[in-house]
């Protein structure tokens, strides 16, 4: 519950800081934090809201830990869920979807319910093993679409548009690397 607790009041701050710009400055002091905190609910041009927290991977990865260690807990001792903890679940599922983490959301979802299933995981394991290599081949070759050269391409085209310098990249080399993506 504390980890659900801290979740919370890390979401509750960031929401703070992102309403008031004085709220925003107060909570860099007093936590003594490295980065000021997210200005706006929005995401940040592809990236993720990342609330009081200098990174909103960090952050994601531990609203997904703090979920994780609820749901394990509450798998394994098979008690029941309160109101307050229905609550806090809500406010930590809320950061981690803002803070836009897939890769911990689908491990949150992967890891319980492995721990559910896993006796029938287990007798016919060489059945699950091919699923997921079947899975895994067929997200690297069917989904993913990118090679290294115009992955590169993309990195830089993305960092030239959210930096300060006035370039006309936009307009003349996006059409250049449609046409011509090698």
């Amino acid at each position: 519950n504390n980890f659900l607790i801290s979740g919370a009041l890390i979401v509750f701050f960031g929401l703070l800081g992102t309403i008031n710009s004085l709220f925003n400055t107060l909570i860099f002091y007093i936590f003594g934090l490295n980065k000021n905190g997210s200005t706006s609910l929005e995401s940040v041009v592809g990236n993720a809201w990342r609330g009081l927290s200098p990174s909103a991977e960090l952050v994601g990865e531990y609203f997904a830990f703090a979920i994780l260690i609820y749901a394990l807990n509450k798998i394994t001792t098979k008690q029941k869920i309160n109101n307050i903890e229905v609550l806090l679940l809500i406010v930590n599922l809320f950061g981690l979807f803002r803070s836009n983490n897939r890769a911990a959301l689908i491990l949150l979802i992967l890891i319980p319910l492995f721990f559910y299933y896993r006796d029938l995981i287990l007798e016919r394991k060489y059945i699950f093993i091919l699923l997921i290599i079947i899975l895994c081949f067929c997200y690297f070759f069917l989904f993913f679409d990118y090679d290294y050269d115009s992955g590169s391409q993309m990195i830089l085209v993305e960092s030239m548009r959210n930096s300060n310098i006035d370039i006309e990249w936009d307009n003349y080399n996006q059409d250049n690397i449609q046409a011509n993506p090698t």
